[in-house]
């Protein structure tokens, strides 16, 4: 069940990263490879500049609302607009990278703390879903 879930999630991460390449950046970045990171407790996504790699945490994904994950995507994107467009920066969020979050849209401040504004509605709905999903994989009929 967890395969098919990675699956449908990468599937709309690259939808969502063609969305932002074409409508912010003119289809000026080459798709990078999209990863859902199992292995994290400590970050919410990470660009990888030698593979190419933008990596989003799985925890993340099942413990936040999906504009936040989001959010970590054009955070992703804007490091690699610095790489690929704009010559890099010493500075992994320097003023290059200030500049590359206004193209696309995102938050520049990094942190490992999504927002904690009332989600009161999308937490019920959240809630719902994963006890649907523990339903779905138990033997209960």
């Amino acid at each position: 069940m967890k395969v098919a879930l990675r699956e449908t999630w990468l599937r709309q991460l690259s939808w969502e990263w063609q969305r932002i390449n074409l409508g912010c950046l003119e289809g000026q970045l080459r798709q990078p490879v999209l990863t859902i990171d199992t292995g994290t407790s400590q970050r919410l996504g990470h660009w990888e500049p030698q593979g190419r790699i933008i990596g989003i945490a799985e925890h993340h994904i099942w413990q936040h609302p999906w504009e936040e994950v989001l959010d970590t995507l054009r955070h992703e994107v804007a490091h690699q607009v610095v790489d690929e467009l704009l010559g890099g920066d010493e500075r992994p969020h320097g003023e290059r990278f200030q500049h590359a979050c206004r193209m696309v849209g995102a938050q520049p401040q990094a942190s490992g703390n999504p927002s904690t504004v009332d989600r009161s509605e999308a937490d019920k709905v959240l809630s719902r879903v994963r006890k649907l999903l523990a339903l779905a994989g138990s033997g209960n009929q």
